[in-house]
């Protein structure tokens, strides 16, 4: 087990009312895992960088800092490493879906969030969290 946490960021893309998610593919511990755009934080690079930096990478998907919502935080202790993974919203966004990292998507999805409730045993542990503190959100 590592000693230290490691910072996690997840991006809720939202369009008319839904939630782009992916299900995650050729990895041996999240393989069929639903999920959404997410990351690790860098050294010396701030929450906002990474969300921006995470959101191109795995979509191509362009976000001004104006347009992002902070959402909340979870905190996860799973797979042997302890995470703290903070969210934030966007839904100001002129894209098509891309899959920069084909390798790692098995499909991309929009969902309502009662739809991601639903998949409560596929999901990625700091989403699940954040479906047990959200249980009923149905605005953003």
């Amino acid at each position: 087990m590592e000693k230290n946490p490691r910072i996690g960021t997840g991006v809720l893309i939202l369009k008319d009312w839904k939630i782009l998610i992916w299900k995650r593919s050729n990895t041996s511990l999240w393989n069929n895992k639903y999920w959404l755009p997410w990351g690790h934080l860098d050294f010396w690079e701030s929450i906002l960088e990474c969300w921006i930096r995470e959101a191109k990478e795995e979509t191509w998907l362009d976000i001004d800092l104006k347009d992002i919502l902070i959402l909340d935080f979870t905190e996860d202790i799973f797979e042997g490493k302890h995470y703290v993974t903070f969210f934030m919203i966007v839904e100001k966004f002129s894209w098509t879906i891309s899959t920069p990292e084909p390798h790692k998507h098995k499909e991309w999805i929009w969902l309502e969030w009662k739809e991601i409730l639903n998949l409560w045993n596929n999901l990625l542990q700091p989403l699940f969290s954040l479906t047990q503190k959200y249980p009923n959100l149905k605005r953003f």
